[in-house]
Parts: structure tokens; sequence; C-alpha cells
């Protein structure tokens, strides 16, 4: 009899990961996704998109301090176990996504890391934290991270601080 409860108890806990896991993966945007944007390959390059996107609409011009919170993000992440992969571009669909590094999932919230070149300078390494809301919902927030002048990449993610957690965050939704 407890052979039998200890397998059933396996079977539920699998079964809500792997729910959790295809409920997560996928495409991700704050609202509207360009138009046919299918996300990105596993190198980070744009997937063929479904649908042609507009050449008509104007791009918007980048801001140049790259601390700004931006207006438009685009993700796609791939959820294996507790690991989180996938890749993040900020503003347009044209700009270089950012590869996640470090990424782990814990129940209904996502962290990872991702590193932001710029040029003559030492880039900038941001934690960026996802909640889960329902099947089409997600909130993204993102914090500095730190890192002395010419210091290393963090091996890993630090704990949010209360600085933080008063920063505002973007609705994402699923992209269909």
């Amino acid at each position: 009899m407890n052979r039998l409860v200890q397998i059933i108890v396996v079977m539920i806990a699998f079964g809500s990961t792997v729910f959790g896991q295809s409920q997560v993966s996928s495409n991700w945007s704050t609202n509207p996704a360009p138009a046919g944007w299918a996300g990105w390959s596993d190198s980070g390059k744009p997937n063929t998109f479904n649908s042609q996107p507009s050449i008509i609409e104007p791009r918007r011009p980048a801001h140049l301090n790259p601390n700004v919170y931006p207006d438009a993000v685009f993700i796609t992440f791939k959820v294996e176990g507790s690991n989180v992969t996938g890749f993040l571009g900020i503003d347009t669909v044209w700009d270089l996504p950012m590869k996640m590094e470090l990424g782990t999932i814990d129940g209904r919230v996502l962290r990872f890391m991702t590193i932001r070149p710029v040029p003559g300078r030492d880039p900038l390494y941001w934690l960026w934290t996802v909640e889960w809301k329902d099947d089409n919902t997600l909130l993204l927030h993102r914090a500095n991270i730190n890192v002395e002048r010419g210091g290393q990449a963090p091996v890993e993610l630090p704990q949010p601080s209360a600085r933080w957690t008063s920063n505002p965050s973007l609705t994402l939704l699923r992209v269909k």
C-alpha cells in the first residue's frame, strides 16, 4: 500500500512539473508583439516569421541610457526541470537578443540574468524575475546586478533587495 502511495505522489509531482513547463515554455511579449514574431531559435537567431512583419511601422528610437526601463520586451523561454534557457530582447525584435544565464524556476517564479554589452564600458548585468500570473500573463521585474568595475560576471543569481521590489513591472502576454 505504501508503495502505491509513493508512486501516486511521484506521478502527481512529475505531472505538475511537466504542466508548469509546458505552460511557461513559449514566446512572450509586451502588448502588442510584432506582427508575425515567432521568437528566437536556440542559437538566438529570429525564427521565421509566421506572417510578414510590418515594415511601414517606424522603428522606435532606442534610449541611449541602457538603464532606462524598456517599453517593449520579447522573450522566448524553454523550461527543462528547474532550468530556464532562452533569449530576451528589449525595445524591438531587431535588436540583438540577450541570452538568459543562470536561469531557474521555483514554483511560479522564474529568475535569470542577462548581460548587456555596452561599447567602451563594462557590460551591464541584469537580474530578471518573472512571476507567472495565469496561462497567458507574466509579470516581469528587472534589477541591476552591481559588479565591481572590470569584475567577473556573477556565477550565481543574487537575491533581490528591498529597493528592487519597488521597481516597476511589465506585463507580458503569451504570443499566439
